[in-house]
C-alpha cells in the first residue's frame, strides 16, 4: 500500500487552429488535497520512511488456525538492532472476508495504523481503509476512512471519521507465542504426502511440515496421548515449491524448560 503526500496539479487544456473560429477554453481544476491536521505530512513521511527502507529485515510468526476456520498471521520487520519498525497482522477466512492491519513504530511508540478489510456482501465485494494516529503516549487522537466499492476502485476518498484504535496486542501474542498461541503439542497429521507436527492450544492451531522422525519426534509419537499440550519451543521456515504452494517446514524442535 502506497501512501500519498499533498498534491498540487493544474491541468489547461486548449485547443486552436489558424484558420478556424476559436473555440471554447476548457480548463480543469484539481483541488489541492490539505492534510486533515497540520502534522499529517510528518507522519506520513514516517510511515514512507519504514516502507522504503530495504534494510529492514523481515520475520514471521507461525500460521494459526482458529477453531472456526479463521487464519491468523503476523509478520515484522525490524532494523539491524532489533528495533521493531513495523508490524502486520493479517486474517482471513475461506470465504474471502480479510483483514490487515499495519502497525508503524519509533522506538516502542506505535505511531500509526493502517487497516484495509475486505468485506463481503452477497456476490460483490467492497474494501474499507483505515488510517489512525497516535500521540506521544500512543493514544490515538485521529482517524479516517475510505470506502472501497467496484465502481470507486480508482476514484476513492478519506473522510475524517471518529477515532479508531487498532490495538496490536493480538499481534504481540501471535508473534511472541504467547496465552493461547503457545506452541503446545496437539498431535500429528499427514496431507498430500507429508507428515505434520501440530503445536497450539485449545483454540488455535498450526501445523509444521517434517521428513524423518527425529529423537523428539519419535518421543512424542510413541506417547502421543501423554504429551498432548506439552509445550515446545520451534524453530521453523517457510518453503514454496515448484507448483507454488508455501508451507512451514520444521528447522528444529524441543522442549520448553
Amino acid at each position: 500500500m502506497k501512501f500519498s503526500t499533498c498534491l498540487i496539479c493544474l491541468i489547461i487544456l486548449t485547443s486552436c487552429g489558424n484558420n478556424t473560429p476559436k473555440t471554447e477554453e476548457n480548463t480543469h481544476e484539481l483541488k489541492e488535497i490539505k492534510p486533515f491536521f497540520k502534522e499529517e505530512p510528518i507522519f506520513e513521511d514516517e510511515i514512507n520512511s519504514i516502507e522504503n527502507n530495504s534494510q529492514l529485515i523481515e520475520v514471521s510468526s507461525l500460521d494459526y488456525l482458529r477453531n472456526d476456520g479463521k487464519t491468523y498471521l503476523v509478520k515484522g520487520w525490524v532494523d539491524e538492532n532489533g528495533g521493531l519498525k513495523k508490524l502486520s497482522f493479517r486474517s482471513y477466512n475461506d470465504k474471502g472476508e480479510e483483514s490487515i492491519f499495519y502497525y508503524y513504530y519509533i522506538g516502542k511508540r506505535k505511531i500509526a495504523t493502517f487497516c484495509d478489510q475486505t468485506i463481503l456482501k452477497g456476490n460483490e465485494s467492497m474494501k474499507v481503509l483505515t488510517k489512525s494516529f497516535y500521540d506521544d503516549s500512543s493514544n490515538v487522537f485521529f482517524s479516517k476512512k475510505a470506502l472501497i466499492t467496484e465502481q470507486s476502485e480508482d476514484n476513492y476518498v478519506y473522510k475524517k471519521c471518529k477515532p479508531v484504535n487498532h490495538n496490536d496486542n493480538l499481534a504481540w501474542k501471535i508473534i511472541n507465542q504467547e496465552n493461547e498461541f503457545e506452541t503446545r503439542f496437539q498431535g500429528f497429521t499427514q496431507n498430500m504426502g507429508r507428515n505434520f507436527l501440530i503445536v497450539g492450544t485449545d483454540n488455535y492451531t498450526s501445523t509444521i511440515a517434517f521428513g524423518e522422525y527425529s529423537d523428539i519426534l519419535n518421543k512424542l509419537k510413541l506417547n502421543e496421548a501423554n504429551y498432548i499440550g506439552k509445550k515446545l519451543i520451534v524453530d521453523f521456515t517457510l518453503q514454496t515449491e515448484a507448483n507454488g504452494f508455501t508451507f512451514q517446514a520444521l528447522k528444529n524442535l524441543r522442549f520448553a524448560p
